[in-house]
């Protein structure tokens, strides 16, 4: 048996109340089951770690990953890198975890998870997988969550606390494991290199101008890791992990809101200046203004045959926008890749994964 807690921030608690009575007929030992207000979500998830008691604590607040309680609860937590042996799962984009964090404090296994009915299934699925691990993962401690307050704050009652025997084992995957690197990853040299700064604690929300492209919300959403960064000038973007911003390996874009489409750096392509072109970004792309010929042939090799306004640039391509549609130019052949919208969802998609 797995003995776990749930809290659910209150802006969903209607759509899982049914987990109440899910759990337990899947195996569960459903220890305290709780909604609260975004205000104290946190200081009751931090005494339920204090106080111990069970195997997991799941807290699934808000629709999406980058929604701030979850931020906040993850700054919290010592990031476990290799979980359950769902390594390969990670790598291959096959897992809730890419949607989630999983952190470790005083052994007790901490789950946040958007409040997204497909994430809170696959976490279900999983977890009945405890029991069947084997062998001992080593990991360091979270440093215990703070809190002023006591139960006493929060409950009506004290719930029944059940004996158990902690029965969580792990079982490492066979294939290599993702690791955290030591050393400052790749894309924090890049960082350095055109002057951002990490800004600790600020939260920043998606630049409104891709608010009317859904799938493009959806693939910022699902970032495992968000941050805030500011330049010299002032201008702060949005900094999107994926799986995370802890590996080496990790692909990590920069967002900015700037005209015409906005700004997008890919971080993690370091070799060649990749990404959507901006006037008055932070200064690493050139701008939209740039002459579309001479820019074609800095790309390619030659010059682009159509009309039009550098959209986007990577290794060998320029991505053209004329008459309310983006080209892409490689040297050689000139291929419609859709609308700005299209496009944008196309290349945010490959870049997130590339």
């Amino acid at each position: 048996m797995t003995t776990i807690d749930v809290l659910i921030t209150k802006d969903i608690e209607e759509e899982f109340l049914s987990l109440r009575s899910q759990l337990p007929t899947k195996g569960f030992v459903l220890r305290d089951f709780q909604t609260a207000s975004s205000d104290i979500v946190l200081d009751r998830l931090a005494q339920r770690t204090q106080r111990g008691g069970v195997d997991a604590i799941i807290l699934v607040a808000g629709s999406s990953p980058l929604c701030p309680i979850a931020q906040q609860a993850i700054a919290t937590l010592k990031p476990l890198d290799r979980f359950l042996g769902v390594e390969e799962q990670l790598r291959s984009g096959r897992t809730p975890f890419l949607q989630s964090f999983v952190g470790l404090v005083d052994d007790i296994f901490v789950f946040v998870i958007p409040g997204m009915p497909s994430v809170v299934e696959q976490l279900i699925h999983i977890l009945k997988r405890f029991p069947q691990k084997e062998t001992h993962l080593p990991y360091q401690k979270a440093t215990p969550l703070q809190t002023d307050k006591t139960l006493d704050d929060f409950d009506d009652g004290q719930p029944d606390l059940i004996d158990y025997k902690p029965n969580i084992q792990i079982k490492q995957n066979s294939s290599p494991s993702p690791t955290l690197s030591h050393t400052a990853p790749d894309w924090q040299s890049t960082l350095a290199t055109i002057g951002g700064k990490i800004l600790p604690d600020v939260w920043m929300d998606v630049p409104s101008l891709f608010s009317s492209i859904p799938p493009v919300m959806n693939l910022f959403s699902s970032a495992g890791n968000q941050k805030t960064v500011v330049f010299p000038s002032g201008q702060k973007y949005l900094l999107l992990g994926y799986p995370d911003l802890l590996r080496r390996n990790s692909k990590v874009l920069l967002i900015g809101e700037s005209l015409p489409f906005g700004e997008v750096i890919p971080l993690h392509r370091y070799s060649r200046k990749t990404g959507v072109l901006c006037h008055e970004g932070c200064g690493w792309l050139p701008s939209p203004a740039t002459d579309i010929k001479r820019l074609s042939v800095s790309q390619t090799g030659k010059a682009c045959p159509i009309t039009g306004t550098p959209f986007a640039i990577a290794a060998g391509k320029i991505y053209v926008h004329s008459e309310n549609k983006i080209y892409c130019w490689n040297g050689q052949d000139n291929v419609v890749i859709g609308t700005v919208k299209q496009a944008l969802t196309s290349l945010i998609l490959e870049w997130s994964q590339r």
